[in-house]
C-alpha cells in the first residue's frame, strides 16, 4: 500500500473536502501499519473504529453537499459510499475473526476502492460544486 497523499492525482478537487480524504487515507495507511507491523490488536480495533466513525461522518457531509447544490450523480454517488461502508464492515467483520490475511485482503481492497471514488466521483462532484459555488463577495 503506498502512501496516496504524496500522489498529486490524490486530490478530489474540492479543497473543502481534500483535507478529509487526506486524514481518511492517513487512517486506513495507519491501520496497514499497524497490522503489518504486529501491534496489539486493541490499537488496531482503535484505528478501525476511527476509521468507521470518520469515514461515516465524511460521507454525510459530502452527501449534504451534494443536496446542498443539487448533484445530478448524487445516487450512484452515494451507493458508492454504501458500497466503501460495506468494506469497512467485511473489515470489521475479518477483524473479529481474527483471520489476518482477510484483514489485510479487505483493507487493500477497501484503500483502492476509496481511492478510486476520491479520483474519480469526488473530483467530479469537486468540479460540479466549484463552479457553482458563490464567490467570496458575492453573497
Amino acid at each position: 500500500m503506498s502512501e496516496a497523499t504524496d500522489d498529486p492525482g490524490f486530490e478530489g478537487g474540492y479543497a473543502r473536502l481534500d483535507s478529509e480524504h487526506q486524514f481518511q487515507v492517513a487512517l486506513v495507511t495507519a491501520m496497514a501499519y499497524a497490522l503489518r507491523g504486529g501491534r496489539p490488536r486493541e490499537e488496531v480495533r482503535t484505528i478501525l473504529d476511527q476509521l468507521t466513525s470518520f469515514t461515516d461522518v465524511h460521507f454525510m457531509a459530502e452527501q449534504l453537499l451534494m443536496r446542498l447544490y443539487a448533484y445530478p450523480d448524487y445516487a450512484a454517488h452515494q451507493d458508492e459510499h454504501d458500497g466503501l461502508m460495506d468494506a469497512l464492515t467485511a473489515l470489521r467483520e475479518a477483524f473479529s475473526s481474527g483471520s489476518d490475511a482477510e484483514m489485510h485482503a479487505q483493507l487493500d481492497e477497501m484503500h483502492a476502492a476509496l481511492l478510486a471514488h476520491i479520483r474519480s466521483s469526488d473530483r467530479a462532484l469537486g468540479s460540479y460544486v466549484t463552479v457553482r459555488e458563490p464567490v467570496s463577495g458575492d453573497q
